[in-house]
This record gives C-alpha cells, sequence and structure tokens, in this order.
C-alpha cells in the first residue's frame, strides 16, 4: 500500500502530464484523439474540459506549495542578512529581536483565554489549565514579534514576487457589470440567486466594492444549480430586466432577488421588476418568451470551461476562489493583484 506522501507525488505527477504533455515526449493537441470507444473518439480537448475542475485544484496546489516554499526561502534570506549586519548568529538575532521581548501574561489575559476555551478543557480548573494556557499566550506573543520583525524587514528591502499564480481565461462576456472598465482588478463570478452560500458571498462582493472603489470591476454571470426550482426563472429575469432596464435597474433587482431568496417564484419576480422601475408587462412578456435562457446557458457553458462545479465561484483576474470565501481572502488576492500591476 502506498503511503499518502507517494500516492500525492504520484498523482500530482501523472496531472502534470496532462497539464504538460510536452513533458511526456512528443507535444499534445487539442484534437488528439486519447480514446476510441467504438465509432466515438475521444478528444485531448474532451478529456481536458471533463477534468477542467480538478486540473484547477492541481495547479493551484502546485502553486501554493511554491508559494509558502517561495516565502520561507525570502524570510531566511531576509533573516540572515540582517543577522550578519549585526555581526550575530540567525539564533543569537532571534533571541534579541524576539524572544527576549516575550513578557509573561497578565492574570486578566490568562483568565480570559480560560473563559474562551473552557468548553475545550475538559473539566480543568484554571488552575490546573494555567501553565498550558501560559505557554498558548507566549507563544502567540512569540509569532506576533517574530512576523512584525519579518514585515519591518520587508519594509527595508526591496521584495519583489515573480511567481506566477494559475489563472484561467474567462471571458466577462457582455454580462452586467460594476466598476470601471479600466479597473486593474476584474472580478468575474459565477452564482446562483437561489443558493444561500452566493447570497452570503454578495455581502462580501459588496464590501469588496466600497472598501476597492475604482480599483475593481465586478461582473456577474449565471449558473443556475438544477436542484434549485427557482433558480433558472431567476436569472432569466434579472436577465429581462438588463435587457429591458439597463444596468442600474439589474444591480437594484440582482439586489433584491439575493434579499428574497425564499420568494423567487413568478409572481414574486414580476413584482420585484415593477418595484425597480421596468414595465411589467414587457418584463412579463420576456421572461414567459424564454428569450433569456440562450444568453443563461452560454453562461453555464463558460464556468464548466473554468472548471466551475458548484456556487458561488470566482475569478480574479482569472484566479479561482471558490465558495463563499471570507473577506480576508478576496482581499489577499486583490492587494497581490494590485502589487503585481504597480510592479510592472
Amino acid at each position: 500500500m502506498m503511503t499518502p506522501t507517494r500516492s500525492l507525488s504520484l498523482f500530482l505527477v501523472l496531472a502534470l502530464l496532462a497539464i504538460s504533455p510536452v513533458l511526456a515526449g512528443t507535444p499534445a493537441k487539442d484534437g488528439d484523439v486519447v480514446a476510441v470507444v467504438g465509432d466515438r473518439s475521444i478528444t485531448r480537448a474532451e478529456l481536458t474540459e471533463a477534468a477542467a475542475s480538478e486540473l484547477q485544484k492541481l495547479r493551484q496546489q502546485e502553486y501554493e506549495i511554491l508559494k509558502q516554499t517561495l516565502d520561507r526561502i525570502v524570510v531566511d534570506h531576509l533573516l540572515e542578512v540582517a543577522a550578519k549586519k549585526e555581526g550575530k548568529t540567525l539564533d543569537q538575532y532571534l533571541q534579541d529581536h524576539v524572544d527576549s521581548k516575550v513578557t509573561e501574561p497578565t492574570e486578566d489575559e490568562i483568565r480570559q483565554t480560560y473563559e474562551k476555551y473552557k468548553s475545550k478543557l475538559r473539566g480543568q480548573t484554571l488552575e490546573q489549565a494555567k501553565p498550558r494556557i501560559v505557554d498558548f499566550l507566549k507563544r502567540q506573543q512569540s509569532q506576533r514579534l517574530f512576523e512584525d520583525l519579518v514585515a519591518s524587514l520587508k519594509k527595508g528591502t526591496k521584495v519583489q514576487v515573480l511567481l506566477e499564480p494559475p489563472r484561467i481565461d474567462v471571458s466577462p462576456d457582455d454580462d452586467p457589470a460594476e466598476g470601471p472598465a479600466d479597473a486593474p482588478v476584474t472580478i468575474v463570478a459565477f452564482s446562483d440567486y437561489q443558493c444561500p452560500f452566493c447570497g452570503r458571498a454578495e455581502r462580501t462582493i459588496a464590501r469588496v466594492l466600497e472598501n476597492y472603489k475604482g480599483k475593481v470591476r465586478y461582473v456577474f454571470r449565471d449558473f443556475p444549480l438544477g436542484f434549485h426550482q427557482h433558480a433558472m426563472d431567476a436569472a432569466q429575469a434579472a436577465g429581462c430586466v438588463y435587457e429591458l432596464g439597463g444596468n442600474d435597474k439589474y444591480w437594484a433587482y440582482h439586489e433584491k432577488l439575493f434579499q428574497n431568496q425564499h420568494s423567487l417564484d413568478r409572481d414574486s419576480l414580476v413584482k420585484f421588476a415593477g418595484e425597480v422601475g421596468v414595465d411589467q408587462a414587457k418584463f412579463k412578456e420576456c421572461l414567459e418568451s424564454g428569450r433569456r435562457q440562450a444568453e443563461i446557458e452560454k453562461d453555464v457553458e463558460a464556468g464548466k470551461r473554468a472548471g466551475v462545479t458548484g456556487t458561488p465561484a470566482f475569478f480574479v483576474n482569472g484566479r479561482m476562489i471558490s465558495g463563499a470565501q471570507p473577506y480576508e481572502t478576496f482581499q489577499e488576492v486583490i492587494d497581490d493583484e494590485l502589487a503585481r500591476k504597480q510592479a510592472k
């Protein structure tokens, strides 16, 4: 039986061969046939599209491993240079700038920590748990001091990370968008009006657009899930509002749909259209005609090609963020993208 490490290594090798077939010898082309079943030929393009989501996960995993290793190399170098400047060994330098500055936690800090984690201490009293709490608080303090030290060293030294993250070419198409067309960061979303996680993510995106005003463009593409009864109708309804009322009325309607995820039946969709100022008769005609469905299906196909398997999914300048991630996740990627733009 393979150990987990060996199994993962083999999996990565096989995946990398699929991603970069030139490693295996002859460069592969999308039209190359990889299997024949009866009278059907399966091409590499078909195979790659079907495996898009898993291949994207592997590319992201490879990048994260490389990025973490690179970060460690950068930090080690900064510390070694700083220690050398002071004529000290690395251990002496860290002792002077980190370890010696760690102080004993106060009784209030110990008591507050005990109350916070009391349920996980298996009935231990404050006195019984105190040594572990003190050690925990001192290690936390040491980590903060270390991070502050590294941050100060980075400020004093030009550090430019050129390692490129994996990106997927996702078109904004002609879908509704907020933010300037020339914004340095574009977020393309694939989302579902009936998906509760998508509703949660909308609040995060609103915060992103507020804090990065003028720097981020947000594009919304539809990806209604088949098991959501009203998702397709809601997507078509939003498309009708966009067609009949333009961008401003669309975003007002978009927000209303997410605020009323449990009321997306057709009568409610018509009522909401009137509330944002769209002619209800024209809206009903558009919705009943089904003419917006082709646009939605185009969005879904684009999402599948990009590796989307569930909602919400976001592409920040082509960098995938899957699921309703916290604001800090978007902040980290956006800040990195802005720094890369500035460096260029």
